[in-house]
């Protein structure tokens, strides 16, 4: 460092100062690239730290587009990823993130956005009622509107097989085919939004019940039992009413 000093006879010296440069403190550098997926217990927020100084970093996050800002919680420092299990269902939320220390907060992160879903049910579990309902039961949760049923008999192309209302533990669905493998999910939505898929279960229909049965006398010792096949069935069990009391007496091939 060279520093001129006039004295009061006119001279100009040269002087020589030692010593240690101490770097102004500053707020630490900005976090990047922030990002924000559905989570199942909230959403998830991700970012990259930049800086070696931050005493934590201030995540803030708005509900009503950007206009008000809230500071949601400020994390430890090396920290670069937080669930936010708190934000509100079916809503647009905005978050962005600074780091901090004793100097200030840095310049924010991008915005970043997401609307959170209610989770995935659990305890999803299918009974068959007859050869063309199966009922299926399962624990309510939270923040859902709505619970989408699915169905579908290959494991790979699902439909639709009901809509249960909100706060819903089962529903039993009909119309479906007798002696037929199905695979089963629930769906938590809110409003239009889907939320996680259950688990998957599985329940395979009896056959539906024989029709157009008649009996025809023939002779002082014999009937004659007619019926239609049933698609699917692996045998038919014959049973007579005698005294009170229904026992089976025959047990016949799927080709009778």
């Amino acid at each position: 460092v060279l520093v001129g000093s006039k004295g009061s006879y006119g001279d100009i010296g040269q002087y020589t100062l030692t010593g240690t440069v101490v770097e102004a403190e500053r707020p630490p550098n900005a976090p990047t690239g922030l990002s924000v997926s559905q989570n199942g217990t909230g959403l998830a927020l991700l970012w990259t730290d930049n800086s070696p100084d931050e005493t934590g970093f201030r995540i803030e996050r708005s509900t009503n587009g950007g206009t008000t800002w809230t500071t949601l919680v400020v994390v430890a420092p090396n920290t670069a990823a937080y669930i936010d299990g708190t934000s509100p269902f079916g809503t647009t939320t905005l978050y962005r993130i600074g780091a901090e220390n004793t100097m200030g907060v840095s310049a924010f992160t991008n915005v970043g956005s997401g609307i959170r879903v209610p989770g995935a049910i659990n305890g999803l579990k299918a009974a068959v009622v007859s050869g063309t309902q199966v009922a299926l039961t399962w624990t309510d949760i939270t923040g859902e509107t709505s619970y989408r049923v699915e169905r579908s008999v290959n494991g790979n192309t699902w439909e639709t097989a009901a809509i249960a209302s909100a706060n819903s533990t089962g529903i039993t669905l009909t119309g479906l085919a007798g002696s037929t493998a199905y695979s089963f999910r629930v769906i938590s939505m809110i409003g239009s939004v889907s939320g996680f898929a259950s688990v998957t279960v599985t329940a395979t229909t009896v056959p539906a019940a024989p029709a157009t049965v008649s009996a025809a006398g023939l002779g002082s010792t014999s009937t004659r039992i007619t019926w239609s096949a049933v698609t699917g069935a692996t045998g038919y069990k014959v049973q007579r009413f005698m005294d009170g009391t229904w026992t089976s007496f025959s047990s016949l091939s799927p080709s009778t």
